[in-house]
C-alpha cells in the first residue's frame, strides 16, 4: 500500500508542484516548463555609477537598461549583424562604382548606426571600464567597440 500510495498521491507532479523540496521546478505533462530567463527575472542594474555620470537611479540610464535587457534585443542585433554580412557579401569587388555598391553603402551606413546605438546604450547602462561589469571588461564588447569605432572613422575619412 505504501508504494500505491506514494505513486498515486506524495509522487505525483501536481503534488511536487506545491512541494517545498522542488520549490523551482515547474511540471507541465510530465515535463519541465518555462524557461530559465523567465525564473530568473530581468538582470539587475549594476550598482555603481555609469562614466561617473549617470547614477543606478538615472532616468536615462535605466531607460538604457531596459532596451539593453529588452527579451528580443540580441536577437534583433543578431540579425542585423546577419543582414551586414550578407550586404558584404553581395558587394560588387570588380566595379566599385556599381549602383548595387551605391545602395548597399547606404545599408553599411544604417548598420554601423545600429551598432553605434547599441554600442552607446550598453556603455550608459554598463558604464566603460572601470567598474566590475563594465562593457569594456569583457572581450566580446571590446572586439564589438573596435569594429564600431573603426567603421565611424572610415565614414569620417570618406566624407
Amino acid at each position: 500500500m505504501g508504494v500505491l500510495h506514494l505513486m498515486a498521491g506524495e509522487g505525483s507532479a501536481t503534488n511536487l508542484e506545491m512541494s517545498p523540496a522542488y520549490p523551482a521546478t515547474k511540471f507541465k505533462g510530465g515535463e519541465k516548463g518555462g524557461d530559465d530567463d523567465d525564473m530568473a527575472g530581468p538582470k539587475p542594474m549594476l550598482p555603481y555609477s555609469s562614466m561617473f555620470i549617470f547614477s543606478p537611479t538615472n532616468p536615462i540610464r535605466r531607460g538604457a537598461h531596459f532596451v539593453v535587457n529588452l527579451k528580443y534585443f540580441d536577437f534583433f542585433i543578431m540579425v542585423v549583424i546577419s543582414l551586414s554580412s550578407i550586404a558584404l557579401a553581395a558587394e560588387d569587388p570588380v566595379d566599385e562604382n556599381s549602383f548595387r555598391n551605391t545602395v548597399l553603402m547606404y545599408f553599411d551606413y544604417a548598420f554601423t548606426g545600429v551598432f553605434t546605438v547599441e554600442m552607446l546604450l550598453k556603455v550608459m547602462d554598463l558604464g566603460i571600464i572601470l567598474h566590475p561589469g563594465s562593457y569594456l571588461r569583457e572581450f566580446w564588447n571590446f572586439m564589438d567597440a573596435v569594429v564600431v569605432i573603426c567603421a565611424a572613422v572610415s565614414f569620417g575619412f570618406d566624407m
